[in-house]
């Protein structure tokens, strides 16, 4: 018996405005009355992308009916000699000012776990994969901070704020649970908004991802044994989550290059199905990129 996967389809452009992405900008919080009014009636999530019917193989679900996760990590850097200008000045944090932030990180309610991230790590982690992307910088290992960074059931701007008034620290960052954090393993990105822009995309030249594509690369993902669950995820629901995740980094969703289209999240029957997964992706038109489902450890 065939198996149905509905879809809303957009009912005007205020939805998803998939031809200017300043235009997207703009409207993506602006949902037409009649769409909201059919995914109550229906009990569909705004996260499907299309109609499908197919007599087998695993159906392509909306996002889960779950909020944005609350929690997070907040990363305090430590000043160190060669960081000048305010509020370090030149200075190194004292032993004594660290042991001062360490406290007060491990007082903050809510917190799970805290470590300590010396220069080497912060390098390898944060640093060197910029540089040998073609980040433009000749800074060296030496001249990065350390930090702490906390791990917390709930964070926000509130939580990081104190910190940036402590003596010895140099900078507070934070950042939200990305939505598919442990729910799915593989994240298959299709061409959007924040492709097209760049040189280094499969996209690049063109435009953003045909139904007819994403048709294709649903017809072949639903065809592998190594997928459990699918999921199709578009525009508006990865960028509220993108804004849940960082909602107060200056600029975060303002340019194109930030501007998400849509993807399938795959959760694996076992993770060594991942190659067959890549390789049935490999090629196929409408595609940005295949990566693993997970939040970045740095930023």
């Amino acid at each position: 018996m065939d198996v149905q996967v509905w879809d809303i389809r957009p009912m005007s452009t205020e939805l998803i405005d998939e031809t200017s992405p300043v235009q997207r900008a703009k409207r993506r919080r602006r949902w037409p009355a009649a769409v909201l009014a059919a995914v109550a009636v229906l009990g569909l999530g705004a996260g499907t992308l299309l109609w499908q019917r197919h007599a087998a193989g695993v159906v392509a679900q909306s996002p889960p009916d779950l909020p944005l996760p609350k929690g997070g990590a907040l990363r305090v850097f430590l000043c160190v000699g060669d960081v000048r200008g305010e509020p370090c000045d030149g200075q190194s944090i004292t032993l004594e000012q660290k042991q001062a932030v360490e406290a007060q990180l491990r007082a903050l309610p809510g917190i799970t776990a805290v470590r300590f991230e010396d220069q080497a790590m912060i390098w390898a982690g944060l640093y060197k994969p910029a540089i040998d992307a073609g980040w433009p910088g000749s800074i060296t290992q030496q001249d990065i901070p350390e930090a702490f960074r906390a791990d917390l059931s709930e964070v926000s701007e509130a939580t990081a704020k104190p910190f940036e008034a402590l003596p010895g620290v140099a900078e507070v960052s934070w950042r939200r649970t990305g939505f598919w954090a442990g729910m799915t393993d593989l994240r298959v990105k299709l061409c959007g908004y924040g492709t097209t822009a760049r040189v280094d995309s499969h996209c690049e030249g063109r435009s953003l991802a045909t139904d007819a594509e994403r048709q294709v690369i649903l017809d072949r993902l639903q065809a592998l044994p190594e997928i459990a669950e699918l999921y199709l995820e578009n525009a508006e629901h990865a960028t509220k989550d993108l804004e849940n995740q960082a909602p107060t980094s200056p600029g975060f969703m303002e340019g194109a290059d930030y501007l998400p289209g849509s993807s399938f999240h795959v959760k694996l029957t076992d993770p060594a199905g991942a190659q067959a997964v890549r390789g049935a992706m490999a090629g196929l038109p409408g595609i940005d990129e295949v990566e693993d489902d997970k939040d970045p450890e740095w930023w």
